[in-house]
């Protein structure tokens, strides 16, 4: 039988987990991501990238308080002064070292635009160059190139921020055509439904549907990551991918463990946060927020798991975790 929740424990666990993020937003507004060779991301370095911001913003935005209030906009300034050339943004920082060692992509582009269109803030008309990116099938490439199909006009803008030795990096690595499935769910996600996207919609659809989530994305194997990210475009700008409900929250139920967590507190609260996304509140949510209310930290945190691959390969951060886990336990207490 399900204990009651106690909902002043939940208020309290979310206050004292903003004052976490607070304390550790770093000056300039970025919220840290660390690189580990490790999967538990120990021993890892600060890598620094406007995406874990990104993240944080958006799963802050289901709280009302003056702290987030003055992180949100120490973020927005960190993430406008990121900006490149028309709108457009990389995953590495100009506080990296290998900030030009990536060309500029759709999936940091997106969520930053998403970002600062969420928050009311203005930058430049950027939409037509995310659509232009397309394969002959209408599916978003990741990097922004200025490819043969591209309009000249367009390839202009990409050119003069596309060094060299970016360009030679990911033709090494073979990405340099990479279609991946998380870069297409967040790039509808900023880009919305529309006949212009509806090739993508239906590439998310069929991606679901065919059980190969775990095989589309380069990046983020993780299908509850996935899961996440494409119900999250769902709730906010893509209605009809209503259709893939009931399979994602079938596959979500049957991962949940005993215990009531879904693996780590990272999974756990994007596993909530998804169940919540399709307006679903069965037991297996009461579950999960209980469990992270019983692995808070002692310094307010949740610990630090990989959300994402890329070079090191593992990429997280207690930060991340933490905003996700305020997510998942802000909406669920609105919720009751």
């Amino acid at each position: 039988m399900l204990i009651p929740l106690n909902s002043d424990q939940i208020q309290q666990a979310i206050i004292k987990a903003i004052d976490f993020l607070h304390q550790n937003q770093l000056p300039y507004g970025e919220f840290k991501t660390y690189a580990s060779a490790n999967e538990d991301l120990s021993n890892g370095e600060f890598d620094s990238s406007p995406y874990v911001t990104t993240f944080v913003l958006y799963s802050l935005s289901f709280w009302n308080d003056t702290k987030i209030t003055e992180m949100t906009n120490k973020a927005i300034q960190f993430l406008l002064s990121e900006m490149e050339g028309a709108g457009l943004w990389r995953y590495w920082s100009s506080h990296h070292k290998s900030h030009t060692m990536l060309p500029p992509d759709i999936d940091d582009t997106s969520c930053i635009s998403f970002a600062l269109k969420m928050n009311g803030y203005p930058f430049p008309e950027n939409k037509n160059i995310i659509l232009a990116s397309k394969n002959d099938e209408g599916i978003f490439y990741t990097w922004l190139l200025a490819r043969p199909n591209i309009p000249i006009e367009i390839s202009t803008k990409l050119s003069p921020l596309v060094k060299p030795e970016a360009f030679i990096y990911i033709t090494f690595w073979g990405v340099a055509d990479n279609i991946d499935c998380v870069v297409n769910a967040n790039a509808l996600l900023y880009l919305g439904e529309s006949d212009q996207t509806q090739s993508v919609t239906n590439y998310l659809i069929r991606i679901i549907t065919s059980q190969i989530e775990n095989k589309s994305s380069i990046y983020i194997p993780n299908p509850l990551v996935i899961y996440y990210l494409v119900s999250r475009t769902y709730l906010n700008s893509v209605p009809s991918l209503i259709v893939i409900k009931e399979l994602i929250l079938t596959r979500i139920i049957a991962k949940q463990k005993a215990s009531g967590n879904w693996g780590s507190n990272l999974e756990t609260a994007l596993a909530i946060c998804t169940m919540l996304n399709f307006n679903y509140y069965g037991p297996e949510v009461k579950q999960g927020i209980q469990h992270l209310l019983n692995t808070q930290n002692p310094d307010s945190s949740w610990s630090r798991f990989p959300m994402f691959l890329g070079p090191a390969p593992y990429y997280g951060s207690e930060e991340l975790t933490t905003a996700l886990a305020v997510e998942a336990l802000a909406r669920y207490l609105k919720s009751q």
